[in-house]
């Protein structure tokens, strides 16, 4: 299996099979709308989280109360991209096995997705330090709007902080 690295989206003609881009995150949504700029190639994207996909790099202003919750969602109602239907969103619906020989992806409903180029926009994942005692009540990981849901509850309830690490 070959895999390219390219920040640079080359002008690219439709195909018979769409591309299919894994995940719902900024990378993904602007991958998505530069492909769009130069191509009526229709896309498949799949986001495994149930929300509209979401700016994650705006989730610390959302916590600091800087930014509401709606000011951290993408506008793609008025995204001609996903009104027109060149960008079919698939929310919640996580990639379960991925056939590069054959070219097709199956999500967690067992549907396979022929794709002429797959993307992949999954983020990064936190990292979890082996430390005791990570595993009690009040220990939070900060990746997604789950978390930082998680954590806006419990601060009316805790009366000390802790913060451990320097990501976003």
């Amino acid at each position: 299996m070959s895999v390219e690295h390219s920040s640079n989206i080359q002008s690219v003609e439709p195909t018979e099979y769409p591309v299919v881009v894994i995940g719902g995150g900024p990378v993904g949504i602007n991958y998505c709308q530069k492909l769009a700029e130069q191509s009526e190639q229709a896309v498949v994207l799949y986001a495994d989280e149930d929300y509209l996909p979401y700016n994650r790099v705006k989730l610390s202003l959302y916590l600091s109360g800087e930014v509401s919750n709606q000011d951290l969602y993408f506008d793609i109602a008025n995204d001609p991209i996903f009104s027109s239907g060149q960008v079919k969103l698939h929310l919640g619906n996580k990639i379960t096995e991925i056939n590069t020989s054959k070219k097709y992806v199956v999500d967690k409903k067992g549907i396979r997705q022929p794709y002429s180029k797959l993307v992949f926009a999954t983020g990064a994942k936190s990292f979890v330090p082996p430390v005791k005692n990570l595993d009690v009540r009040g220990v939070y990981t900060f990746r997604d709007l789950k978390d930082a849901d998680h954590l806006l509850a419990r601060m009316g309830r805790s009366h000390h902080t802790v913060v451990v690490g320097a990501g976003l």
